[in-house]
């Protein structure tokens, strides 16, 4: 077998997390009502912006996506949402 043969992937499922929804059905129902996400800044500090206005992504529930050791191990909610966006 060369190594091209070995290059395969296998998508197995599909999730999401957004400003407008964290799973598939809440995404496509905000895409439907035409909801943007985009609001106040509630999680930085944007006062040395010209702006205070984004799209944060909310309400995920970390202890349902990570195990308790991760949960100690990672306690900046930045790096959980990455960690919970690349699963």
């Amino acid at each position: 077998m060369n190594k091209s043969e070995n290059n395969v992937a296998v998508v197995t499922g599909i999730g999401i997390l957004s400003p407008i929804g964290n799973d598939c059905a809440e995404v496509l129902s905000s895409l439907r009502a035409l909801r943007d996400g985009i609001a106040e800044a509630t999680k930085i500090d944007v006062s040395c912006f010209a702006s205070d206005i984004n799209a944060e992504v909310k309400n995920v529930d970390f202890s349902a996506r990570m195990t308790a050791d991760e949960l100690k191990a990672f306690t900046d909610p930045y790096l959980r949402l990455a960690i919970c966006s690349a699963r």
